[in-house]
């Protein structure tokens, strides 16, 4: 679980966030990655939420 307070800006090559995995932000939060792995995972923000991927995987049931 990874949570913020204020605004938060994620730079990575791979960003895995899979089975149950959880990030969490009160404010605007944004994300610049080569990889995303969301599947099973939970992104949430209360106010903007910004993804920069090339790309991206996500289950969507």
């Amino acid at each position: 679980m990874l949570a913020a307070k204020g605004e938060f800006t994620l730079t990575a090559d791979k960003l895995h966030n899979d089975n149950g995995g959880q990030i969490i932000g009160e404010q605007a939060m944004s994300f610049h990655t080569a990889n995303l792995d969301n599947q099973q995972g939970k992104i949430e923000a209360l106010g903007n939420l910004l993804l920069d991927n090339v790309q991206a995987y996500d289950e969507i049931k």
